[in-house]
């Protein structure tokens, strides 16, 4: 009588593998940067896009660079921008991508400032509690657009905003944030809604769901508010991928928007040199 055994599919555990990393992918990254990478001066955003690269190169190495250019294409063929001449897709893929950025990007302030309006401390709130506020407030997100001494409360006497570390790890240049930006496209919108879109039925919805959802919770690092702020940039980065079928609309959207991030981040005032 013959007898049952398990053999898992080397190539499927891999690509489970991938598609968790690829879903989380700051946290994957912070942890590869708390234990191995801060010590050598190395900073999350480089490391976040460093972790999403490898996870790209290698789910691209397994299937091949299909999901470039052909997000919903079935096995047997279907249409797809990669089947598609000329550069009249291509263009109408980039510009679902900066009608991603402008609507995108409004939402993202304005969820960002509307929270700051209701959670703005009062002056006695100040007074009574000035240790603890400064314990606890910390920036909101590059794309918050608040000036830097209304960052938080830790301001010399002065009255100039003075950046604590977890503050100046949130300035990078601009090419680590629109890296970032194509690292992140290419992971979520990118090799992991590839295989999504490809289950049947309402497992297809419910996968779809989850990606948007792990998208904007990647962004946690920056707060619970930068969740929220971030869920309308990744509801339609995901339709113009899919209405699209490119990976290039969500990166162009992404792109801009982590453009006009850098364009609003705060800037702090050098302190101004002593006479003698």
């Amino acid at each position: 009588m013959p007898v049952l055994t398990l053999t898992p599919d080397a190539r499927v555990v891999t690509l489970t593998g991938l598609l968790l990393a690829g879903c989380s992918g700051m946290p994957l990254a912070s942890a590869v940067h708390a234990r191995w990478l801060k010590g050598r001066g190395v900073r999350i955003v480089p490391t976040h896009v460093l972790t999403l690269g490898v996870v790209v190169v290698t789910g691209t190495a397994l299937l091949g660079p299909g999901w470039i250019g052909n997000l919903v294409a079935d096995p047997t063929g279907g249409s797809g921008p990669a089947s598609w001449t000329g550069w009249v897709p291509w263009a109408a893929a980039g510009a679902a991508g900066v009608v991603v950025f402008a609507v995108a990007a409004p939402l993202d302030l304005a969820i960002c400032r509307a929270y700051q309006a209701r959670h703005r401390p009062t002056v006695a709130t100040a007074a009574r509690r000035p240790v603890e506020g400064a314990a606890r407030l910390r920036p909101v997100g590059l794309a918050a657009g608040r000036p830097a001494a209304a960052l938080n409360n830790r301001v010399a006497s002065n009255r100039r905003w003075s950046p604590t570390a977890h503050d100046r790890e949130l300035h990078v240049g601009l090419a680590w944030l629109l890296a970032s930006a194509a690292a992140e496209e290419c992971s979520f919108r990118g090799f992991v809604l590839h295989q999504v879109a490809a289950f049947p039925g309402w497992d297809r919805a419910v996968a779809i769901a989850a990606v948007t959802m792990a998208f904007a919770l990647s962004h946690l690092f920056f707060g619970w508010i930068q969740v929220l702020a971030k869920l309308p940039l990744s509801v339609l980065a995901t339709a113009a991928a899919l209405a699209t079928g490119s990976v290039l609309a969500p990166l162009v959207g992404h792109v801009l928007f982590n453009l006009q991030a850098w364009q609003r981040r705060p800037r702090t005032a050098a302190a101004p040199t002593p006479r003698p």
